[in-house]
C-alpha cells in the first residue's frame, strides 16, 4: 500500500493539500504532529512509515 504523508498539515499549505487528496479519493493519509514524528531521527521515521 503506497503511503502520502503531508508535513505541517495544520498550516495554510497543508492543510489545502490535505483537502486535495481527499478530494481526489486518498485514503490513509499520514499527517503527523510534531509531537508524533520526530524527523531529526531517522529510526523515528522510518518505524513511523512502517
Amino acid at each position: 500500500m503506497k503511503k502520502l504523508l503531508i508535513l505541517g498539515s495544520r498550516g495554510m499549505v497543508g492543510s489545502a493539500l490535505v483537502r486535495a487528496a481527499d478530494h481526489l479519493g486518498y485514503s490513509g493519509v499520514l499527517q503527523p504532529s510534531s509531537r508524533d514524528l520526530d524527523l531529526t531521527s531517522q529510526a523515528a521515521t522510518h518505524d513511523y512509515l512502517d
